[in-house]
């Protein structure tokens, strides 16, 4: 599995040998060879006719960025098993697993379903909003134009940014290189705290910034 900073533990296959009443022993358990197993199969892989572990693993032991893993754990007989033998999936994360003799020449083969075939992982990047207005002051009913930046260290913000006046919604422009203009000559008299409101979107973090746009009788 990961944890909140995306590192990877290694997954864990629990083996209960049976009493023959019903009941079972203790769990022993083995790593997997790989992050989050996820299904296990069991056949004798290498014809000693011990039962051997195949495990689908959603990981490797470092990254969930690249392909998922199988891996096998082959029987001594008694019970136990040995430490785990890692097979690329050959897709991203594998999570279900089958053995059988596929092609007929009676060796087992293994199939494997794997989530996809690319997993991203996608940081949001921070954004930075300014808010300018011109003219400022200006008086009752002459327009004043408010133009919002919107910028990102790594990418192009786009997207709706939304001009408010307190709990009032002025206006939604859409984003042009960063970049989004409203004009309105409506503002009552009084310093109006003029907000700018970006929401953001998978790649870049939500902003805001605020201007006090003074209007004269």
């Amino acid at each position: 599995m990961t944890n909140e900073e995306g590192q990877v533990f290694g997954g864990l296959v629990d083996v209960l040998l049976g009493n023959g009443d019903g009941t079972f022993q203790p769990a022993v358990t083995y790593a997997s060879g790989g992050g989050d197993a996820w299904s296990v199969a069991v056949m004798d892989v290498n014809g000693d006719d011990n039962p051997d572990l195949i495990v689908a693993n959603l990981c490797s032991q470092s990254s969930c960025s690249t392909h998922g893993v199988v891996t096998v754990l082959l029987g001594n007989g008694d019970g136990t098993f040995r430490t785990a033998v890692t097979y690329d999936s050959g897709g991203f994360q594998a999570f279900s697993i089958g053995a059988t003799d596929i092609n007929g020449d009676g060796k087992p083969d293994v199939a494997v379903v794997n989530g996809g075939s690319q997993k991203q992982i996608v940081e949001q990047t921070t954004s930075d909003a300014k808010l300018m207005s011109s003219p400022n002051p200006s008086t009752v009913g002459q327009a004043v134009t408010f133009t919002a930046n919107i910028t990102s260290p790594t990418v192009t913000a786009m997207g709706p940014v939304t001009f408010t006046l307190g709990k009032t919604t002025l206006g939604t422009v859409q984003l042009s290189g960063g970049k989004a203009t409203f004009t309105t000559s409506s503002l009552p008299a009084g310093s109006n705290m003029i907000k700018v409101t970006y929401n953001g979107n998978s790649n870049v973090a939500r902003s805001s910034a605020v201007v006090t746009q003074v209007v004269e009788p």
